[in-house]
């Protein structure tokens, strides 16, 4: 279970915990929130896809499963949200081309899927399909039933299979397929093509996406030495957070640097870049980082598979992997406070899972309430914020549609 640690739980007095994770407690059978608390009861079933266990943020607190099926000339899409036990039909996918699944033996020794669901954005999904001709990716509308968009990625002569994580920008305009970092450094470790990062503008009226060079971004992310982490600012249309690593210094190898900047695809360039010194995140450069943003861009999380302090005793009896949390400022990269806990083995949801309303997270089975760490909510909560955070955490997104709500107070929930 997650165990914070007490000189930094003191310190910054940004976390404070709200209760112990129990697999007997009692909530609705229904809405987001029943995930979230029964997020770490999926870690030990054995019929999770590898796609989900290595996914951190992308798929958030609901598992999904995706399948095609072939009847004749059509490709059917099967979604199953094994979370809330709900089956969706996604008829006939082949707008672009016909969809030649590629053959189950050639993922014989990679566990991986036919269909990995590797993102969720609102009520987006993103497929990642082995096809013959290539890596196929599909943006599914789970709230219409329609397949909204296709890309098709070829393969790198004689490369391994590989594990793509999607993330794709407010106002939908850009998407971004990163390279599973998890899945790479566990199964896929001796492969090396520099095509890990794939930066595309998406058109939705074509219903398909177009690569973009991005060469500055490449030769940012080029220096990173496999650690890279992205996430869109959620206050903007399309603003790209970027974090990447350097080696230690040759001459001491006690300092350590490592670089975030604001990305803007449109202009391809960075807006600024700070650096990150070992003295204020000692727990970096870590072995895996990840990114996420509260839903309302209060606050920016940097998760880190490591820790300033770790006890190895614990880790090595327990194969447990130690986690630092750090909170920044979204604007200035400044820390305002952090945290750490002991997360699952073999680094599955390494890091913490954070609610819809951004008020909770689930670490490693415990709960914890992160209203605080931003100035934008140390205020006294109006009944406006309320509402909003006890709809977003128990209503699904694709579900927003049906509430009895006008227009605008729908817009505003999503």
């Amino acid at each position: 279970m997650g165990v914070p640690l007490s000189k930094e739980y003191n310190e910054y007095k940004q976390i404070s915990q709200r209760s112990s994770y129990s697999r007997d407690v009692i909530v609705p059978s229904f809405g987001a929130c029943v995930p979230f608390l029964e997020t770490v009861s999926y870690l030990s079933n054995e019929n999770c896809c590898i796609s989900y266990k290595l996914q951190s943020t992308c798929i958030g607190d609901r598992h999904f499963h995706a399948s095609v099926q072939k009847r004749g000339l059509a490709a059917y899409l099967n979604l199953t949200d094994i979370t809330h036990k709900k089956t969706i039909t996604i008829c006939d996918i082949q707008a672009q081309g016909e969809v030649i699944l590629l053959p189950r033996k050639s993922l014989q020794y990679t566990d991986l899927q036919i269909c990995n669901v590797i993102g969720l954005h609102y009520e987006w999904l993103v497929i990642q399909v082995f096809c013959q001709d290539g890596m196929k990716f599909l943006v599914c509308d789970i709230s219409a039933n329609s397949c909204v968009l296709q890309y098709t990625h070829k393969y790198v002569p004689q490369s391994k299979l590989k594990l793509y994580e999607c993330h794709i920008s407010p106002d939908r305009t850009v998407m971004v397929l990163k390279q599973n970092q998890l899945y790479q450094s566990l199964y896929n470790s001796n492969i090396e093509d520099g095509e890990d990062f794939i930066l595309l503008n998406i058109h939705l009226s074509i219903g398909t996406c177009t690569e973009e060079p991005c060469e500055l971004l490449r030769n940012f992310v080029s220096l990173a030495h496999g650690k890279v982490a992205v996430t869109f600012d959620p206050r903007q249309e399309n603003d790209l957070i970027v974090y990447t690593s350097e080696m230690p210094d040759k001459l001491n190898r006690d300092i350590y640097r490592g670089h975030m900047g604001l990305y803007k695809p449109s202009r391809d360039s960075f807006l600024c870049i700070t650096g990150l010194l070992s003295q204020d995140f000692p727990a970096l450069p870590g072995k895996f980082l990840n990114l996420q943003f509260l839903r309302d861009g209060s606050a920016l999380v940097m998760a880190v598979l490591g820790s300033a302090h770790p006890t190895r005793t614990i880790s090595i009896l327990c194969r447990n992997q130690f986690v630092t949390v750090y909170v920044l400022d979204p604007d200035c990269f400044q820390k305002t406070g952090s945290f750490s806990y002991i997360s699952q083995s073999l680094f599955q949801h390494f890091a913490p899972v954070i609610s819809p309303s951004g008020s909770l997270a689930c670490c490693a089975g415990k709960m914890y309430n992160i209203e605080h760490v931003s100035s934008q909510q140390k205020s006294v909560k109006s009944l406006k914020r309320l509402c909003y955070n006890v709809i977003v955490d128990f209503v699904l997104p694709e579900d927003i549609q049906y509430l009895p709500l006008p227009k605008s107070l729908k817009a505003y929930l999503q």
